[in-house]
């Protein structure tokens, strides 16, 4: 008799700004052993429950992991694992919220101007100095961004 072995499902959700074609290297590695998906995100979490099989193990990244950790909380259980890079679950004070709010506020100003200058100015933060980022990313829906 024959076993058929399931894969397990690994989904990547990528950052701001990002895309699932980052992720097309680690999909590439990954894919001989488990079922890959990288998502995009998604307009609600029902469309995000959707996308993620039950039982898959969920890798994100920055934005990409607020919002599985978020989507975590919502529905227990519905993943098995994750594995959350560069996240921070959030400010504490309400201080720190109305600074970053002001903060937001300011860049959905400079992307409903020019995409292709806001793009630029945000990897001129010194967190993304050394990285070229791709220059798909230069081809972002500033609406859905703002958001």
């Amino acid at each position: 008799m024959l076993l058929h072995r399931v894969k397990n499902t690994l989904v990547f959700i990528h950052g701001f700004l990002g895309s699932p074609r980052d992720f097309d290297p680690y999909v590439a590695f990954f894919k001989d052993s488990y079922d890959c998906i990288a998502i995009d995100f998604p307009e609600s979490f029902e469309e995000l429950q959707e996308k993620i099989p039950k039982g898959a193990i969920v890798v994100a990244y920055s934005m990409g992991g607020r919002v599985a950790l978020w989507f975590a909380s919502l529905f227990p259980g519905h993943i098995s694992s994750l594995f959350l890079l560069s996240i921070h679950p959030g400010l504490d004070s309400d201080e720190e919220r109305a600074k970053r709010l002001s903060e937001e506020e300011c860049w959905v100003k400079e992307l409903n101007q020019d995409v292709k200058t806001f793009v630029t100015k945000w990897y001129q933060n010194t967190l993304f100095v050394a990285w070229k980022f791709p220059l798909y990313r230069m081809q972002q829906n500033p609406t859905q961004l703002a958001q």
